[in-house]
């Protein structure tokens, strides 16, 4: 106890006080003994305050609260820490003094910008690992070339891709449709290109089997580039009246499981491919979209227009060429 020198004598301890003050010290530092690579894991992550998710630094997904717990949660029961908090290692973490994980006010997405904080959030775009090659990409303009036949709609397809590339940072007003009657020309090539080129965080592919709608919101976080390999007349939904506000609007309302809905930069520029020419009903007076017409027929097909030989060699060397994500080919590298 502590010695009162008014009475002389000892007064009795404290000891739910004494414990109290005890798990605080304990809540605040922990005990590093029992939480190995606990501390190492609160570095290789910042916590983001609005909305409330945690981000790994490795990755630019957001990671929900009970996402967090189902990883951390069995650290923290060995901890030793208030009871409150050994089934909630999000909680836990939330709750630790400023200093112990990195915070942040919010999110951002600045395409082409290396830093990871700017004004006090996150960026969440992620670097692609591809290197420029200083050569022709005679692959690529050839392709081109034979898909669309019109030099006005090449040389606009042209620039309206280099534009994604070079300018990441300044969204463009409207969205580019390849359209013809065959299918496996290789329209769908520039969604794969342009994956590689970006890289697999910043772009996103849909298919045929997707429903834009639901896909689109929930997986349009932080993208630069988003193709659509196949729009098919009556298909799921009116995709023309689902994308308006994709490419035209600045910011968007993204709604992602177990964390917060919440406004979000957009900066995602939109191609799509169809065999239809009825696919999308696109008015008269609308200027989200600029069309341009595609081959009719296969590359080096015969009379009838069935493939031959040459026409499989073509396109496994159009695809091989590019290379992936993660090990860009040399001719990414060179568009």
């Amino acid at each position: 106890g502590t010695y009162n020198k008014e009475t002389g004598k000892y007064d009795k301890p404290d000891r739910a006080k004494m414990a109290k003050e005890a798990a605080d010290r304990e809540e605040a530092s922990g005990d590093r003994r029992s939480r190995p690579g606990f501390d190492a894991m609160l570095d290789e992550h910042v916590l983001c305050t609005a909305p409330v998710a945690f981000i790994a630094r490795n990755s630019t997904q957001l990671v929900s609260k009970h996402t967090f717990n189902a990883r951390y949660n069995p650290s923290t029961a060995r901890m030793k820490i208030a009871t409150r908090y050994k089934d909630d290692a999000a909680k836990y973490v939330i709750s630790l003094p400023f200093g112990k994980i990195e915070r942040v006010d919010g999110l951002c997405y600045h395409p082409g910008d290396s830093a990871s904080i700017i004004e006090g959030k996150a960026n969440m775009w992620a670097k692609p690992p591809i290197e420029p090659l200083d050569e022709v990409p005679k692959i690529f303009l050839d392709h081109v070339k034979y898909l669309i036949p019109n030099e006005v709609e090449r040389e606009l397809l042209l620039n309206w891709l280099a534009h994604c590339v070079q300018k990441p940072m300044i969204k463009l007003m409207f969205a580019m449709l390849i359209v013809d009657d065959k299918g496996g020309t290789g329209k769908s090539w520039f969604g794969y290109l342009m994956r590689v080129i970006l890289g697999d965080a910043n772009v996103l592919l849909i298919g045929e089997d997707d429903k834009i709608g639901e896909k689109f919101n929930a997986e349009r976080l932080n993208k630069a580039f988003t193709f659509i390999h196949e729009a098919l007349p009556g298909g799921k939904g009116n995709i023309v009246h689902t994308l308006r506000s994709a490419i035209t609007e600045d910011t968007v309302w993204i709604e992602p499981k177990g964390v917060d809905n919440f406004k979000a930069e957009n900066r995602t520029n939109i191609m799509a491919a169809t065999n239809f020419a009825n696919a999308l009903k696109i008015p008269k007076d609308d200027r989200r979209w600029a069309v341009v017409t595609g081959t009719t027929d296969k590359r080096f097909c015969d009379d009838l227009g069935v493939a031959t030989p040459k026409t499989v060699a073509y396109y496994n060397q159009l695809f091989a060429c590019i290379g992936t994500p993660s090990e860009p080919g040399p001719e990414a590298r060179r568009v």
